[in-house]
């Protein structure tokens, strides 16, 4: 059976982590980038080949992974059209979390199998992006040809996959950034009130890393409205209101946000947790009181 060469346009972390797994599972693989250097250092990382152009690693491909920014997406499309490259029957994918494959509709005009496909995954590093992959889970979207051979890919690497339609990619992409982002927005929200509380600097992430690792955990185990623990979920407003009337005079800049992030607890603790109707709603009455 020939090795199938999967090209990746754009060698940054994403498309170098990736390129770096397929070919520790048997993939030929290569890199183009606007950036000689960086297609290089991928290339030696995943032990492929680096190329010059688009149109020479268009014609050794079989796949083609466009890891470029989103918004360089489009131009890479519009250099396959003017430089008139051959697509037919390639599978042509991008990476981006946001956008559909509709951005590669010019190109299954011209044969090509277009999709989207995510990895529900960060990548801050190469290797380490790589080693992670074994247990990430993908979104995909596209055509049905591009679909059936992305499927098999991650079949065959016992990833975990599932099929979306281009209307749906939005909010799912709006999920995966409020579990990734937005966590780690909230973890330094928490730090900024811890030292406002007058707690060093530096012990605060190292203090907070064992509560936080521990939600994880028990999220994992039991589903977050269950694992949800604290004042909210004991319906407990004399703690909650102790906490809005420190931040009132502390941290009046960030009361805002504790008020929207408690009535989020709120709904979260109500589907499994707190039922009683008198807790519930003077807990809405006290999170909805203005700020003086």
């Amino acid at each position: 059976m020939l090795m199938t060469t999967v090209g990746f346009i754009g060698a940054g972390r994403l498309g170098t982590s990736f390129g770096i797994y397929l070919a520790r599972n048997g993939y030929r693989i290569q890199f183009y980038n606007r950036t000689y250097q960086k297609s290089c250092h991928a290339a030696r990382l995943a032990g492929g080949k680096q190329v010059q152009t688009i149109k020479e690693l268009v014609a050794a491909s079989d796949w083609i992974g466009i890891t470029t920014g989103d918004d360089q997406i489009d131009n890479v499309v519009q250099t396959c059209i003017v430089e008139d490259l051959s697509v037919e029957e390639k599978v042509i994918f991008h990476m981006s979390g946001a956008a559909t494959s509709d951005k590669l509709r010019p190109l299954a005009k011209r044969g090509a199998h277009i999709a989207s496909l995510h990895p529900l995954q960060s990548f801050s590093d190469p290797v380490a992006g790589a080693d992670a992959l074994t247990m990430t889970s993908f979104s995909m979207e596209g055509t049905e040809k591009a679909l059936e051979t992305l499927t098999n890919l991650l079949t065959s690497l016992h990833n975990p996959y599932f099929i979306i339609t281009s209307d749906q990619k939005p909010i799912y992409h709006a999920a995966a950034t409020m579990a990734s982002n937005a966590l780690v927005a909230v973890i330094d929200y928490s730090l900024v009130l811890m030292k406002e509380a007058g707690i060093e600097e530096t012990m605060v992430l190292p203090a907070l890393l064992p509560l936080i690792e521990g939600s994880i955990k028990n999220t994992r185990t039991m589903g977050p409205a269950r694992a949800l623990t604290g004042p909210i979920v004991r319906g407990d407003t004399g703690t909650v209101a102790a906490h809005l009337r420190a931040l009132a005079v502390q941290a009046p800049e960030w009361l805002p946000i504790y008020r929207d992030l408690a009535r989020l607890i709120l709904m979260t603790s109500m589907r499994e947790q707190l039922k009683e109707p008198d807790k519930i709603n003077a807990l809405l009455r006290l999170l909805a009181e203005k700020e003086d």
